[in-house]
């Protein structure tokens, strides 16, 4: 049976099953207008338009009708949710396979600071170790990230390697940038064990990651009870390094043996 809206004048089909025998309450799809649909016998068969063709050509869909449950109603939902979970899905896909290639993307940093300029710092050599010269480096790197709240990040990073036959825990290391005459620029020291993700490096603020890299026994306690030829991720950051930098140092200030008793 055919039903027209009478606010909007939108036709609709109508599966007359779906009203009782008094007729019922329908809701308009289009303007959302209610309105007491007749019965089925008092709709009557429709008469064809002046053109020759059944007014129900071209009708849309049934009304909702307000005594019976709409299905496709209840289905949206369930759609808009596996939307939301394919759409969470991606992303973590692209934040996963961005870290993964991140040493191949990586900006390098320039000697002169500016960006269109290829060349990276190079790592000055420093003997002063006294006994801590067991702590070896290994996979150094560093280079630019950009911070959407702070602006230019230089990071160095690595892996401390214990070397001595002992254990060793709470390895320290202190970091220091110079210009291309040798004169120091900026120094920091800090614990290994502790590093960020790319993503984290881009989006926290300098309160944040300084908090998420002081823990002197370092993420899941891998800064403590180092044993021989183990070895310990480090990571450091000079926040708006100056442009005159041309190269880094590293040094371990401090390596506590793990006490044998």
């Amino acid at each position: 049976m055919i039903i027209t809206c009478p606010q909007c004048k939108t036709r609709y089909r109508l599966a007359e099953h779906l009203l009782k025998d008094q007729g019922g309450k329908v809701r308009c799809s289009r303007c959302s207008h209610v309105f007491q649909a007749p019965p089925p016998a008092a709709a009557g068969r429709p008469a064809l338009s002046e053109q020759g063709s059944p007014p129900d050509q071209g009708a849309e869909e049934p009304f909702r009708n307000e005594t019976e449950p709409n299905a496709s109603s209840a289905k949206k939902p369930a759609r808009r949710l596996s939307l939301l979970l394919l759409v969470l899905l991606l992303v973590l896909l692209l934040i996963g396979a961005g870290y993964l290639y991140f040493p191949q993307i990586k900006s390098r940093l320039p000697f002169s600071g500016d960006a269109s300029q290829p060349g990276s710092l190079s790592q000055k050599e420093d003997s002063a170790l006294s006994d801590l010269s067991q702590i070896t480096f290994t996979d150094v790197r560093q280079y630019m990230v950009d911070n959407e709240k702070i602006g230019k990040l230089l990071i160095i990073e690595g892996k401390a390697v214990n070397e001595s036959s002992v254990p060793v825990e709470m390895i320290k290391i202190q970091s220091e940038i110079f210009d291309e005459n040798g004169n120091s620029l900026q120094r920091k020291s800090f614990y290994c064990g502790n590093t960020l993700s790319l993503f984290q490096l881009q989006v926290l603020n300098q309160k944040e990651m300084e908090s998420a890299l002081k823990s002197k026994v370092g993420v899941l306690t891998n800064n403590s009870n180092l044993g021989p030829e183990q070895e310990v991720s480090f990571m450091t950051i000079f926040y708006n390094p100056p442009e005159a930098m041309a190269e880094f140092s590293l040094k371990v200030v401090q390596a506590t043996p793990v006490s044998q008793d």
